[in-house]
């Protein structure tokens, strides 16, 4: 198969960045860290983290990264002297590239902490510090960030008045954000809400009832009858001592973002693999896309069970604070003031519904959010040999694919997850190394447009 002469010239840059780049091959240490000691991890043969940014990952959606670390160490120090502090354990992992390092801190929960000198199944377990010189155990930890592991435990309560829906989350995650006493690279460094929000409108008062969890909040306010934030969904992630909150199906996000995601899916067939899949110009992280695939559309199928619309009574109708109207001395209301009705798509064959909610409520970006989902699908790419934390939290995204023989077409779209994992690629005893591997997930819209 011959490829299209612009991923063909992609292809051609990415090698020349190759020559003079260095390829991401590195080593990892490991170290815990308890109250009152540094214990090294000896030999960590693998991490993975998933962060979902949108629920198109199966279905739900985490405010923060999930990463587990496996290693090798002592049975004796692990029992002894690890255990003993599960509930208070930090591990550092330091990766090398080259001559560069890099650190990071986490919360650290150790997820096999079964005692077996309780379970007294051998008389050779009774004291596991004996086999210290002669075995090794893997073990499994479950990561947090730092200043997640701190915030998730927040709960939030209060009233505020006449204030924006942006106003009030902005104000209480900065508040809570700047309690954290943490510094360096876990310190807290702000809340990033994308514009514009939908719900634009003062409000003379939000009650917020004990107590909502503070991770949560953003969803509350998105999904209560009162209120509304995005009418296209909305993600909101913790990551890097940041609060990124963002529509999770808008499209046109592309052009205004201040940083974006180009991704060119380049036949398997073609190429199997990349030392070098991608390379950063600008705001513009390119990727190049090997491996395997896989698409799933049930858009149609849910416009036909679902709708491709809505008709939802307003609350305020229901408790009679509309606007009331006189004519020829008769009190009358609209339907506009009564009905709030929409419809985001059209079906060709004009076989299509839409729904009528029963429930009053004056929150039209939820509703709105269920449609904007079905307006588009979801494409999951192997992405070898790269490099996770380039990707932000709700990245906006062009899709780069080929459209017959000879063509390249994009879609416009949104991040909604990346799983990333650590591979060895040597076996050394001593001091394995590294590549990384990545699934991303993408939402992506049905427009499609000529790539030029």
């Amino acid at each position: 198969m011959e490829m299209p002469k612009p991923i063909a010239n992609i292809i051609a840059h990415a090698n020349a960045i190759d020559v003079v780049g260095v390829e991401r091959v590195f080593t990892v240490d490991a170290m815990i860290v308890t109250p009152t000691e540094q214990i090294p991890l000896l030999i960590p043969n693998g991490f993975a983290c998933l962060s979902l940014f949108g629920p198109a990952h199966g279905g739900g959606i985490s405010h923060s990264d999930n990463a587990r670390i496996k290693a090798q160490i002592q049975p004796g120090v692990y029992m002894r002297r690890v255990l003993p502090n599960k509930d208070n354990l930090f591990i550092e992992v330091t990766e090398r590239v080259g001559i560069t390092q890099i650190m990071r801190r986490w919360r650290a929960v150790p997820l096999g902490d079964a005692d077996p000198e309780m379970q007294g199944g051998n008389s050779a377990l009774a004291d596991l510090t004996t086999k210290d010189e002669t075995n090794m155990i893997t073990v499994t930890f479950q990561l947090f960030e730092t200043g997640y592991a701190l915030l998730r435990n927040e709960l939030v309560a209060d009233t505020l008045l006449m204030t924006t829906l942006k106003d009030l989350l902005h104000g209480i995650l900065t508040q809570y954000g700047q309690n954290l006493s943490l510094t360096g690279a876990d310190a807290f460094k702000g809340v990033n809400i994308e514009e514009p929000v939908d719900n634009a409108r003062v409000f003379s008062h939000v009650a917020i009832p004990a107590a909502v969890p503070l991770v949560k909040l953003a969803m509350w306010l998105q999904e209560h009858d009162e209120f509304g934030f995005y009418s296209t969904g909305l993600g909101c992630y913790y990551r890097k001592g940041m609060w990124w909150i963002f529509p999770l199906y808008r499209t046109g996000r592309y052009e205004r973002a201040p940083r974006v995601l180009n991704v060119y899916r380049v036949p398997e067939d073609v190429i199997p693999s990349l030392k070098r899949s991608y390379y950063v110009e600008g705001k513009v992280l390119t990727v190049l896309s090997t491996g395997g695939g896989a698409t799933k559309d049930g858009s149609d199928i849910k416009k036909q069970n679902v709708g491709t619309g809505k008709r939802i009574i307003t609350a305020d109708a229901a408790m009679a604070e509309t606007g009331v109207y006189y004519n020829k001395g008769q009190a009358m209301t609209t339907r506009a003031d009564s009905l709030s009705e929409y419809q985001t798509s059209k079906r060709a064959s004009g076989e299509e519904m839409m729904g009528y909610h029963a429930e009053p409520t004056n929150n039209l970006c939820k509703h709105l959010s269920e449609n904007a989902r079905n307006d588009g699908n979801l494409v999951q790419v192997a992405w070898h040999n790269s490099d996770a934390s380039l990707i932000e939290p709700g990245m906006a995204v062009r899709y780069f694919y080929m459209s017959g023989s000879n063509n390249l077409v994009y879609k416009e779209g949104t991040v909604h997850f990346i799983k990333s994992e650590w591979q060895m690629d040597t076996q050394s005893v001593g001091q394995p190394t590294f590549r990384e591997k990545a699934l991303l997930g993408l939402f992506i819209a049905d427009d499609e447009v000529p790539a030029e």
